[in-house]
């Protein structure tokens, strides 16, 4: 039976597990968690202990409003285990691996099940997807729910029942990940592409699917007309959040750019949109070579079509966004680089596809041909860069460096008290308090300290903080300053407390 076993397990199989299985060792371990992670913990302890309803101020609404799926799975788990940061990674390790095996099927389903496995491989060990999986980040269960909904569809084309699952996986996208609804696109570009548009629209499982996404989306509709009084009102909360960490061509905010600047800012910004191009890293090649052979055929075109149009959208709809944000925006193709990559490797490593003409014109005197050592070397590297992201991830000075700083805000105040700061929802996270962003308006933040309910005020200059805030810190004398952290000889972190 062992050795049954073992022929089963060829290396493709036996390199998954193994990395995967490292990937739950590690995520036992909890991490320092960057903002957004702490968003999602925060949401599914609030889920936990107030319910649904956000009795607390408008700030915290603001992150009530970000995709629920994820902080609602791990608050579903937290039924059974009580909240535990570490139950809360291995949820997020979990849907990883359920993303992964969908990946699988969609190459499978595609292509073969070779190209499956190659693609479930290229995901496992993809950089990118080592970084935005090992903590708690939304990018996760979108994965899992766009290449679902993609598998329904293109399994639609034969059996038509499938675009019901297809529009509850439609809806889960959109739920892990706001921006993700350009999903809808690209299933509707496969159906197209494969020249079956007629018959769809004439199928009533079409119109049922549409049904079955509606009502997947009710309850958080509903969730978010109790919150705002609107039924698309935390969409409307999201993307206007988004412009307050956006970057601006205004160098000077008392006068507008120049055209220079101008053209300045959109070529920087179209430079951050095309950084996830990148994203197979060291299996960069093989990518190239499939997306190369694969630009004529319907499954090619609708994956090729799954990227650009990423790229295009962010690039046109949020051409202020951060570096960080392209990056992560763009991981919504993740699937699609893997399959490509996966769809490589098959005909690089195997020679299923050399019956094709235009295959066997790419491969022959090729150097990747036949390399399996080079494959996995190259696998190894991708490993190897993941972890070195995650590290500088989690190393960076404002996700690490206030660590200590939490422990004693939550030795010295009740838990009746509240924090201003501006890295409210780690301090809320680590602090268990209820944490908020300080007033901008000087007299808004003076308001605050004469009501008695706040316990300290801290600053991490790690992070953007309100100037006009800052100042009316160090000069008024409401406050004192209670502790000072410095970190390369500058104090960049500063407890202040109200004077009695």
């Amino acid at each position: 039976m062992l050795s049954q076993l073992r022929s089963k397990m060829d290396w493709v199989l036996t390199f998954i597990i193994v990395v995967n299985a490292v990937r739950g060792v590690l995520s036992a371990y909890p991490v320092p968690l960057t903002w957004d992670e702490a968003v999602y913990a925060n949401l599914a302890n609030d889920f936990f202990y107030f319910g649904f309803l956000c009795y607390q101020p408008l700030q915290v609404l603001l992150d009530f409003s970000r995709v629920p799926l994820l902080p609602f799975t791990i608050f579903l788990v937290y039924l059974v285990t009580t909240p535990n940061i570490i139950v809360a990674q291995m949820v997020s390790f979990l849907i990883s691996l359920a993303g992964i095996y969908a990946v699988y099927l969609l190459g499978k389903e595609m292509y073969s099940e070779t190209v499956g496995k190659f693609s479930a491989l290229a995901l496992s060990c993809g950089l990118t997807f080592f970084i935005i999986v090992w903590g708690i980040l939304s990018e996760v269960p979108y994965i899992l729910f766009s290449s679902l909904f993609l598998l329904f569809i293109v399994r639609a084309q034969k059996n038509p029942k499938y675009y019901v699952p297809a529009g509850v996986s439609l809806t889960l996208s959109f739920l892990s990940r706001y921006p993700g609804a350009l999903i809808l696109f690209v299933g509707l570009a496969y159906i197209i592409l494969s020249k079956n548009l007629r018959n769809t629209l004439k199928s009533p499982w079409l119109y049922l699917g549409i049904i079955c996404a509606l009502l997947t989306a009710a309850p958080w509709l509903y969730f978010s007309k109790i919150n705002t009084g609107d039924w698309l009102g935390f969409i409307r909360l999201f993307f206007t959040s988004t412009q307050s960490w956006s970057r601006t061509p205004y160098s000077n905010i008392f006068a507008p750019p120049n055209p220079l600047q101008l053209v300045l800012f959109y070529l920087e910004s179209l430079a951050y949109a095309l950084i996830p191009i990148v994203t197979p890293a060291f299996l960069l090649p093989y990518f190239y070579k499939a997306s190369q052979a694969e630009k004529s055929s319907p499954q090619g075109r609708t994956l090729l079509f799954w990227i650009l149009s990423s790229l295009l959208a962010y690039l046109l709809l949020m051409p202020n966004s951060r570096p960080v944000d392209f990056f992560r925006y763009n991981q919504t193709s993740l699937p699609a680089f893997c399959i490509l990559t996966g769809f490589g490797l098959a005909i690089f490593l195997t020679d299923e596809f050399h019956d094709r003409k235009n295959i066997l014109n790419i491969v022959r005197g090729n150097p990747l041909r036949n390399r399996k050592n080079l494959a996995v070397l190259l696998l190894i590297l991708n490993i190897t860069g993941g972890f070195i992201g995650v590290y500088i991830v989690r190393t960076n000075p404002e996700v690490l460096q206030p660590l200590p700083v939490y422990q004693y805000l939550k030795n010295t105040t009740y838990p009746w008290q509240i924090i201003l700061t501006n890295v409210y929802p780690m301090a809320t996270h680590y602090t268990d308090r209820l944490c908020l962003w300080i007033p901008d308006i000087p007299s808004w933040l003076d308001d605050w300290a004469r009501s008695g309910h706040i316990g300290a005020i801290f600053v991490s200059l790690f992070n953007y903080v309100p100037l006009t805030s800052l100042l009316h810190l160090e000069t008024s004398p409401l406050y004192q300053r209670e502790l000072v952290i410095y970190y390369q000889g500058f104090p960049y972190m500063i407890v202040y407390r109200v004077r009695s």
